[in-house]
């Protein structure tokens, strides 16, 4: 076995990474501020002046900042990331520029919100807590955040607790899809790549086969959790899973999933290449002799790399995110990135 940072791996490059041991950095945790006067002049500026801006930014996401238009982006969470990186939040309006019955509001955090569900909650209260101005931040901020925090949060909310475990299954996905976003921009490699999450059904997601049926070809799809597009070819680069935790029922999933993305099948042509196939979970719920075997065999079939983010089970929820592991996800990614350019 051939040993990298943070983590044990075979020789042909896939492995398990478990967190090291090293203790938790502390951070500077970011803190809102929310004026709600001057988002509501935000919210009446984008009503009076809706069929102005739908002539320039329709079906965009638009900043309104001090009653004006201040960015124009493709998608939600770039127009949050770079808003968020240049103006205390709480302090600017994000709206997708649409003409609709109803129009939904995101003032991050958003206020006129009567009735939270955990997604709104984690948006307004939690996400603000994560978003670091960089990569390197972002991974100090999510380190500082622990079970107690997410918990408290939502109670403080009025969530019930089958509320609260959806909001606390958020942060992974989160995390993963914004530090890679910042690792892509910090890289200079915009232009090369993007990432997203797919949701398939019959019709759309990724391509991940081709299967006769009858005398039809017939595509085969799938979806990811974060999905690295190559934006040159618009093919996928990267598949990545994120799980709360890893049981034998969850490990024979990726397992399986890795097959349906990496193996020859019969009657099929895999239209997916080389795709790096990955998951990010928060810890390994296995006994210690599935553990073994899962570092020291070939197990994880053709997995690329699991990347555990604590350290003992799920019952251990004073344990925060390991510090060192996260560097040595960003790390991983920085150098896939690179490889593919």
């Amino acid at each position: 076995m051939a040993q990298r940072i943070g983590h044990l791996s075979s020789e042909q490059g896939v492995g398990v990474r478990f967190p090291p041991g090293a203790p938790n950095r502390p951070a500077q945790v970011k803190q809102v501020c929310y004026n709600p006067a001057m988002i509501d002049d935000e919210f009446k500026y984008y009503k009076t002046n809706l069929q102005d801006l739908l002539k320039t930014h329709k079906g965009k996401y638009i900043v309104i900042k001090d009653q004006k238009v201040v960015g124009e982006y493709g998608d939600e969470k770039s127009a949050y990331i770079d808003a968020s990186n240049k103006w205390e939040l709480g302090t600017f309006l994000i709206k997708k520029c649409i003409l609709e019955k109803e129009d939904a509001v995101k003032a991050f955090p958003n206020m006129m919100t009567t009735n939270l569900d955990a997604k709104h909650v984690f948006r307004m209260y939690i996400s603000p807590r994560i978003i670091g101005k960089n990569s390197d931040e972002t991974i100090k901020q999510f380190c500082s955040l622990g079970y107690s925090d997410y918990y408290e949060i939502a109670k403080a909310n009025g969530l019930k607790e089958r509320q609260i475990s959806a909001l606390i299954g958020f942060k992974d996905e989160f995390f993963v899809e914004l530090l890679i976003s910042q690792i892509i921009k910090e890289e200079g490699l915009s232009e090369m790549f993007r990432i997203k999450k797919v949701t398939a059904n019959r019709t759309s997601g990724i391509e991940a086969r081709e299967s006769l049926t009858g005398n039809k070809m017939h595509k085969l799809m799938l979806g990811g959790d974060c999905v690295i597009y190559d934006k040159r070819n618009n093919k996928v680069a990267m598949i990545m899973e994120c799980k709360e935790y890893i049981d034998m029922i969850r490990l024979k999933e990726v397992i399986g999933e890795s097959r349906l993305i990496k193996d020859d099948i019969v009657g099929t042509k895999n239209l997916l290449g080389d795709v790096m196939f990955c998951v990010f979970t928060d810890v390994l719920e296995l006994t210690d002799e599935w553990g073994t075997l899962l570092k020291n065999s070939d197990l994880k079939h053709k997995i690329g790399e699991i990347f555990v983010v604590r350290e003992g089970k799920r019952k251990d929820k004073e344990n925060k995110p390991n510090y060192e592991s996260l560097l040595a996800f960003k790390l991983f990614i920085v150098k896939f990135l690179r490889s593919r350019q």
